[in-house]
């Protein structure tokens, strides 16, 4: 069954702690450095199956590139007024469901950046991840970054998103993307007669099956890690025009990265942090 999860959390300034480019490196698998000769290198790291990043039309052509949206996206935080205390990022994991296949969760993934982050202005740095060694086999997950400032007419805006911590505001906005995301997925799993659907109820968000579904039982969900690296990487090419402007960024996966397949036991796309 499908597991209702998408959490969110900030990429921060605070003390010592990792800098953007640190968070977009480990999610990506690459390394990037901070143009201050700081450098997060996370390609040891493997377990990353499919990365991209995506700006929208409004976006300049130097966002195209990873390491420097982060960078440019760090500089500007330092005009703020707090800069030492600036809030860079929106950071989300969520749980993909193993009843679709690879290529489904891909397209999935792409559908919900789309709508919720680049057609609203935003750049959006995704990848999904294999599960860790130790986790439950099926646990596949996306890692999502979102910086809180959008773009406007080629630069970033004057503006940006703020949401004070517990305040209505935030618990909006994070119920908001769920949503959509549990929403979204549930079109998947109907489209696929996949017999469970997430809905919310009682203030939190479950899994219920719906009787009468045909149940798609044709093949396993899944290939092993390796091979849906190996698909991944015969889709990634530099860079494109994509449907409402959008410019797409595919990451290359080594054929080298390190496969995660881990064992049952019961863990879920638990949280990450660099």
């Amino acid at each position: 069954m499908p597991i209702p999860l998408l959490k969110h959390h900030f990429c921060r300034r605070h003390n010592a702690g990792p800098k953007a480019h640190a968070h977009a490196a480990y999610l990506s698998g690459t390394k990037l450095d901070d143009g201050y000769g700081t450098t997060a290198d996370f390609t040891p790291k493997g377990g990353i199956l499919h990365a991209e990043l995506w700006v929208p039309e409004s976006a300049p052509k130097w966002a195209k590139d990873r390491g420097e949206l982060w960078r440019r996206l760090e500089e500007r935080e330092d005009l703020s007024t707090r800069p030492s205390q600036a809030i860079l990022a929106h950071k989300f994991i969520g749980a993909l469901p193993h009843e679709l296949t690879f290529e489904e969760n891909i397209r999935y993934v792409k559908d919900y950046v789309r709508e919720q982050f680049t057609r609203r202005g935003y750049a959006a740095d995704w990848a999904i991840h294999a599960p860790d060694p130790g986790s439950d086999s099926r646990n596949y997950h996306v890692h999502i970054m979102v910086p809180l400032r959008r773009f406007e007419n080629g630069t970033w805006a004057k503006t940006k998103d703020r949401f004070p911590t517990n305040s209505p505001a935030l618990s909006h906005f994070i119920q908001e993307k769920q949503g959509a995301f549990f929403e979204l997925q549930n079109r998947y799993l109907r489209k696929n007669g996949i017999d469970a659907r997430i809905i919310r109820q009682n203030g939190k968000w479950t899994v219920v099956e719906q009787a009468g579904l045909a149940t798609k039982t044709s093949q396993p969900i899944y290939r092993d890690a390796a091979a849906n690296r190996a698909w991944s990487a015969s889709q990634s090419h530099s860079t494109a025009p994509a449907p409402g402007g959008l410019i797409i960024t595919h990451h290359q996966i080594a054929a080298t990265s390190q496969t995660s397949t881990g064992t049952a036991s019961g863990k879920y796309a638990a949280q990450h942090t660099p």
